[in-house]
């Protein structure tokens, strides 16, 4: 969004983006450039990857796909880090698609219904504390 030219005035959702960033209003998105800015976007999203690929590097992997929830800290309180697997459960990959799901996510997925977004209703009423 910066390097598309957001100033953060914090009226995305109000269609009176100052810079025309999120707006569908012709008066206000007329400063968008597109050709412009794409090089902008692309270079920052290269920047970025770059990056990334430079941290991963350092922490010893060779592959974004070598990434775990412990490698990535977050702070917590002032003077209190931890890593993502600390605060986050780790599931493993199509865990979501078996019978017996793990914890925290079972009850979320027994809500899930393919006819719809809403969550089913004969178990839409069920607390959520248990």
């Amino acid at each position: 969004m910066l390097s598309l030219g957001c100033i953060q005035a914090r009226k995305c959702n109000s269609n009176d983006c100052p810079v025309g960033v999120t707006t569908q209003d012709p008066s206000l998105f007329g400063a968008l450039v597109p050709e412009d800015k794409s090089m902008r976007v692309n270079s920052y999203h290269k920047n970025t990857v770059d990056s990334a690929c430079q941290i991963m590097g350092a922490m010893g992997l060779e592959s974004a796909t070598e990434l775990r929830p412990w490698h990535l800290m977050r702070r917590i309180e002032a003077y209190e880090i931890r890593n993502f697997s600390e605060i986050y459960e780790y599931i493993e990959a199509g865990s979501l698609l078996q019978k017996n799901k793990p914890e925290s996510y079972a009850r979320a997925c027994s809500l899930a219904s393919v006819e719809s977004f809403n969550a089913r209703e004969d178990i839409q009423k069920v607390s959520y504390l248990g």
